[in-house]
């Protein structure tokens, strides 16, 4: 019966490994000598690295898309398996956001900017501003919905809306001093081997030495935010107790005059009695 141990390195690269963080690598580590054989393998690092290094999108990455929506290349996946006898990680199609053939299947505005799956790749400060396919439209034709396919059942043609959408695209990122290209900011959409990490990789000798160099400024940086947090919370607090002081002060002035006055009533009221 095979057991926990008994698990391929390919496995737990591929379908372990993406789940995991530091804390539970070096926790695997001292499982035992699999492990921390498993554990201590310069992909493993390199991959750690990558996940606690920001990524940079170039205009040569490849965007495969939202977890959820990623389509495997088996083929690719099967000609690098008997090319090297490896089975590689998982090999996914490079698809863009937006286009007619990724659209196809939207009826209206509403469900191309937000039930497409690619719906995730555009910023909300962007699709809040840009107007409907209705009001895009250039044919007369007083309806929402997407012209049908002639020939293809419920596909719809979505090629001049999908125009529309990528010049404003374009615009918003230009604006930003971002890729238009690569149009989706999201990192997690692409290719993880085609990111700008990549090259910052080429000059590591010891992704271990770095990623865990990367935590401990992380920590300290954690350490600075809250030393400094708790020296502006302490001088609120002695400006406080400042302000506390002055009106307590004040308080015991006011109880001392209400007192006198007190007195001064009391002994008139006295004297008038007696009168």
């Amino acid at each position: 019966m095979a057991s926990f141990n008994d698990i391929p390195f390919e496995v737990f690269t591929n379908a372990i490994l993406p789940h995991l963080g530091i804390r539970s690598v070096c926790v695997l580590a001292q499982v035992n000598t699999i492990w921390k054989d498993f554990a201590d393998d310069p992909i493993v690092w390199k991959h750690l690295y990558l996940q606690n290094t920001p990524s940079k999108i170039l205009d040569t990455s490849v965007h495969i898309g939202p977890k959820s929506a990623r389509q495997r290349n088996h083929n690719k996946e099967y000609e690098v398996y008997r090319t090297t006898g490896v089975m590689p990680p998982p090999i996914f199609y490079e698809s863009k956001p937006f286009t007619p053939e990724a659209t196809k299947r939207c009826r209206d505005t509403n469900w191309f900017l937000n039930n497409s799956w690619c719906c995730d790749c555009m910023p909300r400060e962007l699709k809040s501003t840009l107007k409907s396919w209705i009001e895009v439209r250039t044919d007369g034709l007083d309806t929402d919905s997407f012209p049908c396919l002639p020939g293809y059942g419920n596909y719809r043609d979505t090629g001049i809306y999908c125009d529309y959408i990528n010049s404003e695209w374009q615009n918003y990122n230009r604006e930003k001093g971002l890729s238009v290209v690569n149009l989706c900011q999201n990192p997690n959409h692409y290719d993880i081997d085609t990111l700008g990490t990549l090259e910052d990789c080429k000059k590591k000798n010891s992704f271990k030495k770095w990623t865990l160099k990367i935590i401990e400024n992380e920590k300290k940086a954690k350490l600075s935010k809250a030393t400094r947090e708790k020296k502006a919370k302490l001088k609120k607090l002695e400006k406080a107790r400042r302000v506390m002081e002055i009106l307590e002060r004040e308080y015991l002035e006011a109880d001392e005059a209400e007192k006198k006055a007190s007195k001064i009533f009391n002994d008139i009221s006295t004297s008038v009695k007696l009168a």
